[in-house]
């Protein structure tokens, strides 16, 4: 009798086993599934379909590169004497963009040369920044350098336009019928400087955004912003474990991440999130309570770093996860967004 009650008892001790070993199972089979399912947009595996926008600092006109930013008013590309890039400007006036993040003023620098018109008065530029003027620069004889201060106050965090409108230009008589019409021919320019009076060396040029070293992180220079488009679904948290420096041992007061969350739609606001406590985790849940389109950007800014050409930050594990999913820290996520989350009705 005794023996037939220790192998009972054997029996539900091995049964009672077999069924933790089977809910153990199930429940790690629940959560790496859930976990699976947790990320429903990773930033960094995205980056190859971002759009990338880097603040501009130098334009070489009359060269490929600097073409984009030319909107109306100009030439083709030309070579002087088959040695220097330039473009002429044609007609009295002509117009070209630029990106611009940093918050301060700068000194804005330009090679350029006048028409030659024999009895004509000096030629004058007069410059234009967001429809604002900030000053009319004279113009003298062949290829010389200038200088334009711009205030702050003109400009806008993105894209910038510069409006440059002269005093005259070559009225040419009319081409014969048939013939191609000559250019009005104003001013030739050789390059654009936005606080740079030299280009950039090409031993240090700016570092192009990067997943890093460690899997799932992004590194982002210094004021380029880097943009995605994803769908976003109801209850989805904006999450990244921590930020940290990249290129460099230290960063100067001031340096921050923006993130800015801008919906489709006429009734359209940007969520501005600005995190300066890097070793923190960042959790928000976004506001949508329907699946909605959304451009999320993020701008790393120097603040007063040193090096900030060649630097920037990493942001570690930056991504937007579903609605339940546990936090960085162990936790659910909250519905409210931190203190630091402010909304803004500014477009760019």
């Amino acid at each position: 009798m005794n023996d037939l009650s220790l192998r009972c008892r054997q029996r539900r001790f091995f049964l009672c086993i077999s069924l933790f070993a089977i809910l153990a199972a199930w429940r790690s089979g629940r959560a790496s599934g859930a976990g699976a399912n947790c990320a429903s947009f990773d930033f960094a595996g995205q980056l190859s379909r971002a759009t990338v926008e880097p603040e501009t600092r130098w334009l070489a006109l009359g060269t490929p590169e600097a073409r984009p930013h030319l909107l109306s008013g100009w030439s083709i590309d030309e070579l002087w004497h088959d040695q220097v890039p330039f473009v002429w400007a044609m007609g009295d006036a002509a117009a070209l963009r630029f990106t611009r993040f940093a918050t301060g003023p700068f000194d804005l620098y330009f090679r350029c040369r006048p028409i030659d018109l024999a009895g004509a008065p000096a030629q004058e530029v007069a410059i234009l920044v967001n429809g604002i003027q900030v000053g009319v620069t004279e113009l003298q004889a062949d290829f010389q350098i200038y200088r334009m201060p711009i205030p702050a106050a003109v400009l806008r965090s993105g894209e910038n336009r510069l409006d440059l409108r002269f005093a005259h230009f070559r009225v040419p008589a009319p081409a014969p019928k048939g013939f191609p019409q000559p250019r009005r021919l104003a001013v030739a320019w050789n390059w654009i400087g936005f606080g740079a009076k030299a280009p950039p060396t090409p031993r240090t040029p700016p570092p192009p955004p990067q997943p890093s070293a460690e899997a799932g992180s992004l590194s982002l220079p210094f004021l380029t912003r880097v943009e995605f488009e994803t769908k976003v679904q109801p209850g989805n948290s904006l999450r990244w474990r921590k930020i940290r420096p990249w290129r460099t041992s230290r960063l100067g007061p001031g340096a921050a991440l923006e993130v800015t969350i801008d919906w489709a739609g006429p009734q359209s606001r940007a969520l501005r999130f600005e995190q300066r406590a890097f070793s923190s985790p960042a959790d928000v849940t976004l506001t949508n309570r329907q699946v909605a389109s959304a451009r999320i950007s993020f701008l790393a800014r120097p603040g007063k770093s040193a090096g900030a050409e060649t630097s920037g930050l990493t942001i570690e594990l930056p991504q937007l996860l579903a609605a339940g999913c546990p936090s960085l820290a162990g936790t659910p996520a909250t519905a409210a967004a931190p203190a630091r989350a402010q909304p803004s009705h500014s477009g760019r």
